[in-house]
C-alpha cells in the first residue's frame, strides 16, 4: 500500500474522482453508443436499400442520406461539438457535463456507426437475397432474417470498431467540460501536473478497450459455436 502511495500520490487521494468519471465515462459510452448505433442502423439499412441494385432503388433518397452521412463524418469532432452547441443546448438543456455530451457523440458516431454496419450489410451474398426474394419473402423478411441475420459477424466487429472509437471522442469532450476520463486527465494531469493521475487515465482507458475487444471476440466465438452446432443438426 505505501508502495502505491509513492507511485500514485494523488491517484490516492482522488480515488473517488477517478471512480466517478470513470463510470461517466462508461455511461457515455453506452447511452451514445446506443443511440448512435440505432440511427446509424436505420441509416445503413436506407444507404442499402435506396442503391442502385437495392430492393427500393432511389437515387434521391440514397443521395441524401449520402450525403449527410459524409458531411458529419467529414467535420473534425472539435469542431462539431462547438458548431451544435445550440442544438445541444436546446435538445438538453446544457452543454456541460453528461448530458452535454451524449448529443456530440451521438452525431460524430452516427454517421461512422452507418458507414460500418452499411459495410457488413453489403458483405452478405447478393445468391441469398435472391433465393428470399424466390421464396416469396416480403421486403421487411428479407431485411431482418437475411441481411441483418447473415450480417452478424460484420455487425460485431462494426460495433466493436465503433465503441472504441466512441472511447476515444469521450476523452475529447473533457474538453468542454463534459466529464468523464478525458476532463480528469485535462483537470489534474495537465493543468495541476499530476502525472500519476494521467497514467492511470491510459490504464483505466487500454482496459476499456481490450474488454470491448475481449467481448467482441468472445461474441464471435459462441456464434461461431452455435453455427456449427446448427449444421451438425442439419446433417
Amino acid at each position: 500500500m505505501n508502495n502505491l502511495e509513492k507511485l500514485f500520490p494523488n491517484v490516492m487521494d482522488l480515488k473517488v474522482i477517478i471512480f466517478t468519471e470513470t463510470l461517466a465515462t462508461i455511461k457515455m459510452v453506452v447511452i451514445a453508443g446506443a443511440i448512435a448505433f440505432l440511427i446509424g442502423l436505420v441509416l445503413a439499412i436506407g444507404l442499402v436499400l435506396f442503391r442502385k441494385k437495392g430492393l427500393f432503388p432511389n437515387k434521391l433518397l440514397f443521395q441524401l442520406i449520402d450525403s449527410l452521412v459524409n458531411v458529419f463524418r467529414a467535420v473534425p469532432f472539435v469542431i462539431l461539438l462547438v458548431a451544435i452547441f445550440p442544438l445541444t443546448r436546446l435538445l438538453v438543456g446544457t452543454t456541460l457535463g453528461l448530458a452535454g455530451s451524449i448529443v456530440p457523440l451521438v452525431f460524430a458516431t452516427a454517421p461512422f456507426f452507418a458507414r460500418q454496419i452499411e459495410s457488413a450489410l453489403l458483405d452478405v451474398e447478393d445468391g441469398l437475397i435472391e433465393a428470399a426474394i424466390s421464396m416469396g419473402c416480403s421486403n421487411f423478411e428479407i431485411v431482418y432474417r437475411v441481411y441483418l441475420r447473415e450480417a452478424i459477424p460484420g455487425l460485431i466487429r462494426a460495433i466493436t470498431i465503433t465503441l472504441i472509437s466512441l472511447l476515444s471522442l469521450t476523452t475529447m469532450v473533457g474538453a468542454i467540460a463534459g466529464g468523464g476520463i478525458g476532463d480528469l486527465a485535462l483537470m489534474y494531469g495537465l493543468r495541476r501536473n499530476m502525472l500519476d493521475i494521467t497514467y492511470i487515465t491510459v490504464i483505466i482507458i487500454l482496459a476499456m478497450v481490450y474488454l470491448i475487444q475481449f467481448s467482441a471476440v468472445l461474441a464471435l466465438k459462441k456464434l461461431n459455436k452455435g453455427e456449427k452446432k446448427n449444421e451438425k443438426v442439419v446433417n
